[in-house]
């Protein structure tokens, strides 16, 4: 058994004369460290429910109260709080406290390892730090330190007792020997505030026989003060006897604690070492059986591998020998019977090819005929397409014809009635008329933003219709327009004519061109587009019209000073 330390803190309170019958409370704390973890295995090497390690502990003379401290199955250090409520601890006739430590089996039987019987009562009314040292059977010594409070009151006394128990050993008793030179020194601290008073501890021996009146009044009040006390925690949050106890001594344990920090700090340590290397082995205990299990079915698996595998190599013999098996008995039918076979075959053959080719030719004939048909019927739409589009040639050139013809006659009509009129108006005009006639083209300089459309835009053909309803002098001047429009740097043809001029436009047309049209021309960066405008100041125009190479004189009044003649020029950069 690995060396582990059992800590004892007793305390315990009496009182004398007419509260001889108040019941006192008895406090046992237990601290189990460094006690491992056992694993049992079972008698297949299966992993049982581990053992641990446990500790009894039961005061003689007192109502019996059997605690465990466990070890074993958690990595935590338990703290167990023993309560005793009974009769004072100072009345009980030789009071013992014995230990005993045993280890519990996956069967959960007990197994003894070692006990010991600490007697208190040899440890009473000393000043002074006690150590004592119990040989258990099993080679395990049980190392006893008792250490007092220091308190002068003699009916309250306060007892701390500190057992290690390990297994004889030279590197644990090496160790043992050194904590219990330093609970040693930890316990001489105290115990030197003791002795620099010795003055007073023996005048308090003295007087105590005289003092034991007032002690009883003062356990009186103490009582009271403690009950009431007890009525209050109850109220509120119902405390344990324990946690009432240790509010109590909380004072003299601050007192302990400071004097003993070093102590408290390896303590801590050794704790802290002890948890880690039970955590360790325990999951060293896991990793280990994990990997025996995995073991075990690597094996269990390559030995399936191997029996597979050996199986399958006797099926493949097997088929091989079926296979000549058969080879060979087929070899004498398959001889006899191969050349008639080969013979059919060849003429089933050779009688497929000659129908095949029979077929081809012959589709090959269909084919050409078909195609033949076809031809003839695409000839005969091209023709009839040609036909269509003479007839409507001929259409719009008559249509455009029949035009001209209803605009001359309509002219000749009109003019036959104003013909004196215009001669007389003619006559009598003055000579100044004659220089008001003269008119100057006029350059248009005013640049107009380019508009968000292009020539074949419906606002474009709204103004070339508005211009003429003649549909052959709108296409040429649309033809006109994209030819110069056009952004490509391409020489124009050398009849192509560089400008066009529009007599007689009404404010609004001409307004278009100038701000519709134009902007459109000047987009391009390849030619440059001067426009030249004239307005009319007089009245009266004479139209000379030639019909049938016989000059016939008209006269037409226009008003003429709402008209302008439009010249559009572009010439080439």
């Amino acid at each position: 058994m690995a060396s582990g330390t059992l800590t004892i803190w007793g305390a315990y309170t009496s009182s004398f004369g007419m509260h001889a019958r108040f019941q006192g409370l008895t406090l046992i704390f237990l601290k189990v460290t460094g006690l491992p973890a056992q694993v049992s295995e079972g008698s297949h090497g299966q992993v049982v429910r581990p053992g641990y390690y446990a500790v009894r502990v039961t005061i003689a003379g007192l109502p019996k109260r059997t605690r465990y401290v466990l070890r074993g199955h958690s990595s935590h250090e338990f703290n167990e709080y023993f309560t005793f409520m009974g009769q004072m601890l100072r009345e009980v006739k030789d009071p013992d406290v014995t230990v005993e430590v045993f280890r519990r089996g996956a069967d959960n039987a007990e197994i003894a390892v070692s006990s010991a019987t600490l007697p208190l009562e040899s440890f009473k009314d000393k000043r002074k730090d006690t150590h004592r040292a119990i040989e258990l059977p099993g080679g395990v010594t049980v190392h006893c330190a008792v250490k007092w409070s220091g308190l002068k009151d003699a009916g309250h006394s306060l007892m701390f007792a500190t057992c290690t128990i390990s297994r004889a050993s030279a590197a644990a008793a090496a160790a043992s020997a050194l904590g219990d030179a330093k609970t040693e020194r930890a316990g001489l601290g105290g115990s030197k505030k003791a002795e620099e008073e010795p003055q007073e501890d023996e005048q308090a021996d003295e007087y105590k026989d005289d003092d034991d009146d007032e002690e009883d009044e003062e356990d009186e009040e103490e009582l009271h003060r403690w009950r009431e006390e007890d009525d209050a925690n109850l109220k509120r949050a119902k405390p344990s006897a324990l946690q009432v106890l240790l509010r109590a001594m909380d004072g003299e344990d601050d007192d302990d604690e400071r004097r003993n920090p070093r102590r408290q700090r390896r303590l801590t340590a050794e704790s802290a070492a002890s948890t880690d290397t039970a955590q360790m082995e325990l999951r060293l205990a896991e990793d280990r059986d994990r990997v025996r299990q995995l073991e075990t079915r690597l094996l269990d698996a390559e030995e399936t591998i191997c029996h597979l595998k050996a199986e399958k190599l006797d099926a493949w013999r097997r088929i091989e020998r079926l296979s000549r098996q058969r080879s060979a008995s087929s070899d004498t039918d398959a001889d006899a019977s191969t050349d008639l076979s080969t013979l059919k075959i060849h003429n089933r053959v050779h009688e497929l090819q000659a129908q095949l080719a029979e077929l081809t030719t012959q589709h090959a004939v269909e084919l050409e005929e078909r195609m033949a048909v076809i031809r003839e019927q695409e000839r005969e739409v091209l023709d009839w397409k040609r036909q269509l589009e003479e007839a409507h040639e001929q259409i719009a050139d008559l249509a455009a014809r029949n035009e001209e013809l209803q605009r001359r006659l309509a002219l000749a009509t009109t003019a036959s009635t104003r013909t004196e009129e215009s001669i007389a108006v003619l006559e009598e005009a003055p000579l100044s008329s004659a220089s008001s006639t003269d008119f100057e083209w006029r350059e248009e300089l005013v640049r107009h933003p380019t508009p968000p459309f292009d020539l074949d835009s419906p606002e474009v053909q709204y103004i070339l219709f508005s211009w003429t309803p003649n549909l052959r002098k709108v296409q040429y001047l649309r033809s006109w327009l994209t030819q110069v429009a056009a952004s490509s740097n391409q020489a124009l043809p050398a009849e192509f004519p560089l400008g066009v001029e529009l007599p007689r436009l009404p404010p609004e047309i001409r307004d278009g061109f100038l701000t519709l049209v134009v902007p459109l021309l000047r987009q391009q960066t390849h030619r440059e587009i001067h426009v030249h405008t004239r307005q009319y100041n007089d009245q009266f125009h004479t139209d000379l019209r030639q019909t049938h190479r016989e000059i016939h004189v008209h006269t037409r009044q226009y008003n003429d000073q709402f008209h302008t003649d439009l010249r559009v020029r572009a010439v080439p950069r």
